[in-house]
């Protein structure tokens, strides 16, 4: 045990001799091991990024389908409209065609005495009966209801 203890000042010394490069690298320990945190901070985030831009095939894919969807979109607005405008014109035509019907009807019986007065055909210029007269004023009759 003597012998043991007398190496004691010399392990002493040597430990003393060491300390400060035992702390310089203790140090340089300390601050690599907050550079590692930082690097994996880091590579989390680009773990992040990198599934984040995994799903961009999707998504150009979502965009294309809604520009797709937009145009067919416009093409059906478009078609609304001309379907209105169509929808107003008919109503006027209607409109017109029953002002004309009702007109035509209301004439009748006068262009009924003009023709039996007249005793010709309007077209040919031929003569005509109270029969061939009840026979054109009854076509004009069906026609306008």
């Amino acid at each position: 045990m003597l012998a043991a203890t007398a190496a004691l000042p010399e392990v002493a010394a040597a430990i003393e001799d060491n300390l400060p490069r035992a702390r310089a690298t203790m140090q340089r320990l300390l601050e690599l091991e907050s550079r590692r945190a930082a690097v994996e901070a880091g590579l989390q985030r680009v773990e992040a990024f990198l599934q984040r831009t995994a799903k961009l095939p999707v998504v150009e894919a979502m965009v294309a389908r809604l520009h797709e969807a937009a145009g067919k979109l416009k093409d059906l607005e478009q078609m609304r409209n001309k379907y209105h405008r169509l929808a107003r014109e008919i109503g006027q035509a209607l409109r017109e065609v029953e002002e004309a019907r009702a007109e035509t009807a209301n004439l009748l019986p006068r262009y009924e005495e003009a023709l039996k007065t007249l005793g010709k055909c309007p077209v040919c210029g031929g003569d005509i009966t109270g029969t061939v007269v009840e026979s054109i004023v009854a076509g004009y009759r069906e026609v306008t209801g």
